[in-house]
């Protein structure tokens, strides 16, 4: 598989293309992170970012439902996320199985409408 190459998956008996290179990610911890990318928004945090707290509360504040994976305790995860995402800080903000970054993108999406676009009312 080439770097460029996007991969889908059979997640929860549905085809769902998460957009996300895969490439060197350890099977195990891509299965892991491949579910949690199956639900519209996800909130990839660790407990001592301040900046993950921000972006809860702004996804919160409008109403947009988000599945937050919590990576504090599982470094080894951290690493792989990384691998899959190509970001290193947290959060780390995934919409509809594209990486959008972290607390600024997720701000820059707010002031643009694209957040409210992701309620799903």
């Amino acid at each position: 598989m080439t770097k460029d190459e996007r991969a889908s998956r059979l997640i929860g008996g549905m085809q769902v293309n998460l957009g996300l290179p895969v490439r060197g990610v350890h099977c195990e911890h891509r299965a892991l992170i491949l579910r949690w990318v199956a639900s519209r928004v996800v909130l990839f945090s660790t407990d001592s970012c301040t900046f993950c707290g921000h972006a809860r509360s702004l996804l919160s504040k409008r109403g947009v439902a988000f599945e937050e994976v919590n990576l504090g305790d599982r470094p080894e995860l951290q690493d792989e996320l990384a691998g899959v995402t190509g970001l290193t800080s947290f959060p780390q903000i995934v919409v509809d199985g594209e990486p959008l970054g972290g607390l600024n993108e997720l701000r820059a999406a707010d002031k643009s409408g694209a957040l409210a676009s992701w309620r799903g009312d």
